[in-house]
């Protein structure tokens, strides 16, 4: 005979499990609804020829054009056009697919169980329920490819640096140096403000390794800070960024950075007022949420620069770090899961009715 908690969980996974599947059915039908519009009828040619795009060698012969015309990433440009290429029934499974892979990574950083089926569910109901424009930042062909994909290599790249200071004595196997750098230059290619913030993330890390752990710095974790870099250079180094209309100086994408940010923020106040300890990688991440809200504000500042790529480089951050923080206070004060289970339950009826609200009828 099962006991009354053990029944009381598999009822919890179950209700989260039909949550997550819900949700996902929601997402995948509002990208089907959401054609390809916009800035994606742009890229839906070859960008020499101005003819319609036919394959792999118009969107080689068009980047030229990118550098030298709208500027950004060739990386995301190029990936852009191949989804357009492969039709809009395609980009409705991939987009979907991102935003559950960008769910698993955060449930993989804080370090939940292959059975804590809420630290999947919780950031993948946040990317909603703390976007207020999420249709064009996960609906929208460009917006998606250009400022949210990028947090895929991000979050692997974190994942990687996060393992580096838990290892111990114990060495990471080479191909997560390998990993821990291809993410670095990818995530700084694809987008500069993503890149910018892994360079933060890994001095940060080579500072806590080298004078808090007194270890000797990881070659491997150096290096990729000299990728995130190159990465990074080769965006911002595309003469059409200086062009007015370029994508560096459009604002594609708006929303309000602060209720993630203070979200995470008041749980780590209440976790230090309970005599909690914060983590290694719980500090970095911290230095990297306030590294992130300050270009935030710096990049707003800038003439001729917008703040597209951060806006999203914030968000996934402070949802990585709420999510750790609530992990850490599920584990040292099990008493408290109601409030985890709750904080679930509230992010995704959140994001359910925002998603209903755009069927129309419910406001």
């Amino acid at each position: 005979m099962k006991s009354a908690s053990s029944k009381q969980a598999i009822v919890k996974y179950i209700v989260m499990g039909l949550a997550v599947i819900l949700q996902t059915l929601l997402v995948f039908y509002l990208q089907h609804r959401f054609a390809f519009l916009l800035e994606d009828m742009d890229y839906m040619v070859n960008l020499k020829t101005g003819k319609e795009l036919t394959g792999i060698g118009d969107i080689i012969a068009g980047i030229p054009s990118v550098l030298g015309g709208k500027g950004g990433s060739v990386l995301s440009i190029s990936l852009l056009q191949i989804i357009l290429l492969l039709g809009e029934n395609f980009a409705d499974v991939l987009n979907t697919a991102v935003l559950m892979i960008i769910s698993l990574l955060v449930a993989v950083q804080v370090r939940a169980g292959k059975r804590d089926l809420v630290f999947f569910a919780l950031p993948f109901f946040m990317l909603i329920s703390l976007n207020s424009d999420w249709q064009y930042s996960y609906m929208w062909q460009f917006g998606i490819v250009n400022f949210v994909y990028p947090a895929i290599p991000f979050l692997i790249f974190l994942i990687m640096v996060s393992k580096e200071l838990n290892r111990g004595k114990n060495a990471l196997p080479k191909w997560m140096h390998i990993v821990g750098c291809l993410t670095a230059f990818l995530a700084g290619w694809a987008n500069a403000s993503y890149g910018l913030v892994e360079i933060c993330m890994s001095v940060t890390a080579l500072l806590i390794i080298t004078k808090l752990m007194r270890r000797r710095y990881p070659m491997w974790l150096a290096v990729s800070t000299g990728c995130s870099a190159i990465g990074t250079i080769l965006y911002l180094a595309a003469s059409g960024n200086f062009r007015e209309g370029s994508i560096v100086n459009g604002i594609f994408i708006s929303f309000s950075i602060f209720p993630g940010v203070v979200l995470a923020l008041l749980l780590l106040a209440i976790i230090l007022r309970s005599g909690g300890f914060l983590k290694v990688e719980q500090m970095l991440m911290i230095v990297a949420l306030g590294f992130s809200v300050i270009m935030r504000f710096v990049i707003g500042w800038i003439p001729g620069i917008a703040e597209n790529g951060i806006q999203i480089c914030c968000l996934i951050l402070s949802i990585v770090l709420f999510c750790s923080l609530l992990s850490t206070l599920k584990r040292e004060y099990p008493k408290h899961k109601f409030w985890v289970n709750l904080m679930a339950a509230c992010a995704f009826l959140y994001a359910l009715l925002n998603m209903l609200e755009t069927f129309g009828g419910v406001s």
